[in-house]
């Protein structure tokens, strides 16, 4: 089996790979001066295309790396599945000239074991840069309109969302200014307040003469999560009960126990009293409450800690207008209803404003393939790849790789 990157011509229409003018009139524009070249062309318009940069706007079909599976290997015995991680792309390179190309690549974090899934797509990326002056009249930068809101695995993530510059500016256009990648607190699930259950029925009369105390109580059926609203109310109430008469005697109650702590996941703290002696006869009831709750102070908000701006990157162009960019990270989200929206975690300013000089068009030229790389596994199912870089960029309207 044979696993192939992006295929040559897919990165001129917006995908990935590299666009490469593989044929004749390219190794002639290459071995040649323009002028040179186009007077073996065989016609007039031919000749002015060819020095015109038009003969090179077609672009050949192909690969830019290839995977391939190893030789046939010994069975190896249980494995645990380690797949390969690619690691992130690198920043765009721009290479220069008129119709020239920009670059980025990436490399593998960590290789697959024996029985673990290989990497699969494009090593190295490619785009089509086309200079301001190229263009036939000038305009402002345009950004790309902002993504969806990425999604949240947890009530803790931080969601995030991002435009691009879709479009540089042309001559005399404006440069795109503002952020390209804000932040927000993804919220975590709904509120939910704290709900007390049914008030349980009353008990027996305490005294079997005069007026005695009997009681109810209930529980905390539900108690409250992501900020909602916590309880305030008795868990136990006592009342009069009246019997026969005797001798007179008052409740009596004992003090209040301390309040319960709020330990790590607990809205409600609870304290008690008890009945040391109840009513008797005449005597004076006791008071309803014999236990309370009260919800358990909420932490103060904490604003989300963003890092500091990274440093400036190079500038996309060395002339006639072009863009570079600086992000920071989210180091440790919002709590407690803090702040974090609207955050701009990447921004971007003009660079390259002045107009670049007009020079003869050099064609992309490729480097040939390197060695295939040793096989990443020494028995069952493997893969090795080999890749090929550019060796000269394509400049002042050259045709692109």
């Amino acid at each position: 089996m044979v696993a192939r990157g992006a295929r040559a011509g897919d990165m001129w229409r917006g995908g990935r790979g590299i666009s490469a003018a593989w044929a004749l009139p390219l190794i002639a524009g290459v071995l040649a001066t323009p002028r040179a070249a186009a007077a073996s062309l065989d016609s007039k318009e031919a000749q002015e295309q060819f020095i015109e940069g038009k003969a090179f706007d077609h672009i050949c079909d192909g690969w830019d790396e290839e995977w391939g599976n190893c030789e046939a290997l010994p069975e190896c015995g249980d494995c645990a599945p380690s797949d390969c991680i690619w690691g992130q792309w690198g920043d765009w390179r721009y290479a220069g000239g008129c119709i020239g190309l920009s670059l980025r690549e990436r490399r593998i974090e960590v290789r697959a074991n024996q029985c673990g899934k290989p990497c699969e797509g494009a090593k190295e990326e490619s785009k089509p840069s086309v200079l301001d002056r190229c263009k036939p009249n000038g305009a402002d930068c345009i950004l790309t309109s902002w993504s969806e809101w990425s999604q949240c695995s947890s009530e803790k993530d931080q969601s995030t969302r991002s435009r691009d510059v879709e479009k540089e500016p042309e001559t005399g256009g404006l440069p795109c200014t503002g952020s390209l990648k804000e932040t927000r607190p993804c919220g975590g699930p709904k509120k939910t307040d704290c709900r007390f259950g049914a008030w349980q029925d009353w008990t027996s009369c305490s005294t079997t003469c005069g007026e005695g105390r009997h009681t109810r109580m209930r529980r905390v059926e539900q108690e409250a999560h992501n900020d909602g609203r916590t309880c305030w109310d008795a868990l136990l109430e006592t009342a009069p009960c009246s019997v026969q008469q005797c001798a007179g005697q008052d409740c009596q109650l004992s003090t209040w126990t301390d309040w319960s702590g709020c330990d790590e996941g607990r809205t409600q703290r609870f304290r008690s009293r008890q009945i040391l002696q109840a009513p008797v006869g005449s005597g004076l009831p006791c008071e309803q409450n014999l236990t309370e709750t009260v919800g358990c102070p909420l932490p103060p908000p904490v604003d989300c800690v963003l890092s500091a701006w990274g440093q400036w990157s190079q500038c996309d162009k060395e002339c006639d207008g072009g863009q570079r960019f600086r992000e920071r990270r989210v180091e440790a989200p919002a709590k407690h209803g803090g702040r974090c929206e609207g955050v701009s975690l990447r921004d971007t300013l003009p660079c390259g404003t002045q107009a670049c000089r007009h020079a003869a068009p050099q064609d992309c030229v490729l480097a040939q393939w390197e060695a295939w790389s040793p096989c990443s596994a020494t028995c069952g199912e493997g893969s090795r790849s080999r890749h090929r870089r550019v060796a000269s960029f394509a400049t002042w309207g050259g045709g692109g790789c």
